[in-house]
């Protein structure tokens, strides 16, 4: 849509018709048939000037903005270095440059007056389904795409390059956050969710994030099986980072050496909540039991005569208890 007066809007749809029209109130005034499958975007420039229009077919068709008239096929199928599978999404970078996003799974710039086209990588190899191109974007310094595993990867504008890897990749949650943790001592918060995903803010920097799948790190976990993060936790010194899955699997990572995995132990039954002290001294609750994990294996299972449904461990014990009972 054209932002200012006169208004103008342009629609694509599955009848592959580009259809143009100006008001206000919005009036039909042409159509043009210059794609032979769905339209899939159509947008304006920056400066209203033109618009462009992209769709299953691979073509990219420039439009002028006020009368709506063909301008310029930029790509068809048979251009070279174009996209080999249908365009989804379209932006404009500036005034010269557009960026499309494919179900070839790459990000194509195409910079109009110098008739190039810049190819850019989400991964090495992207031939996962999650790595389609689900919708492009940009701000002043990057360009932006968003693939349909959730993940957004960031460009700087600056110094794109054919077949250049993303400057940032931003990896989010996809599933319901079940446990948050802060580490004071590395200024990191850590968050789990019901897919097995744990993720980390460094400096509470939302720009700057790692994260790492719980299921394939554990090697106990069945491949293909995604196993929920019941809890995380701290160790008191907040060297060691502890989750809970709900298999039930204990993990323990290190934090000094790059969040690297130092021991696993599998449980049996519905595991409720993990504490620890040191990564020596874990507890496990369970409905009516307490497993105790000591240098990486189960060492002791406590029995409880009453469902428990919290604890915690304090510097004089273990405080566990119902909804109206607690001991120690």
């Amino acid at each position: 849509m054209k932002k200012n007066r006169p208004y103008r809007v342009a629609t694509g749809g599955e009848d592959y018709l580009v259809n143009f029209y100006e008001g206000t109130p919005f009036k039909f005034k042409k159509s043009n048939k210059n794609h032979t499958n769905f339209v899939t975007g159509v947008k304006y420039s920056p400066d209203n000037n033109h618009f462009v229009s992209v769709g299953f077919d691979k073509r990219v068709i420039l439009y002028d903005g006020k009368s709506g008239d063909v301008v310029e096929q930029l790509a068809d199928d048979q251009t070279s270095n174009n996209h080999t599978s249908a365009i989804i999404t379209v932006n404009w970078v500036d005034n010269n440059t557009l960026v499309t996003g494919s179900l070839d799974k790459l990000v194509k710039v195409w910079k109009i007056k110098e008739k190039e086209i810049i190819t850019l990588l989400t991964s090495a190899t992207p031939n996962r389904v999650e790595d389609i191109i689900a919708a492009v974007s940009n701000n002043d310094k990057y360009v932006i795409c968003l693939t349909l595993d959730g993940r957004l990867h960031l460009w700087e504008i600056s110094s794109l390059t054919d077949k250049k890897l993303p400057d940032k990749v931003i990896d989010g949650h996809q599933n319901y956050v079940s446990s948050v943790v802060y580490n004071s001592k590395l200024a990191t918060t850590f968050s789990a969710d019901t897919n097995g995903k744990i993720r980390i803010i460094i400096n509470l920097n939302i720009n700057y994030i790692v994260s790492w799948d719980a299921n394939k790190v554990n090697k106990l976990v069945e491949p293909g099986k995604l196993k929920k993060v019941v809890n995380l936790v701290l160790t008191r010194d907040e060297d060691y980072l502890i989750s809970l899955t709900s298999d039930p699997l204990v993990t323990v990572y290190d934090l000094k050496k790059e969040n690297q995995q130092v021991f696993s132990v599998k449980l049996e039954g519905d595991a409720k909540c993990v504490r620890a002290i040191y990564k020596d001294n874990i507890y496990v609750l369970f409905k009516r039991a307490i497993h105790v994990i000591s240098e990486g294996k189960l060492a002791r299972e406590v029995s409880l005569n009453y469902d428990a449904t919290a604890f915690e461990v304090g510097n004089r014990g273990l405080f566990v208890g119902d909804l109206v009972t607690f001991s120690f």
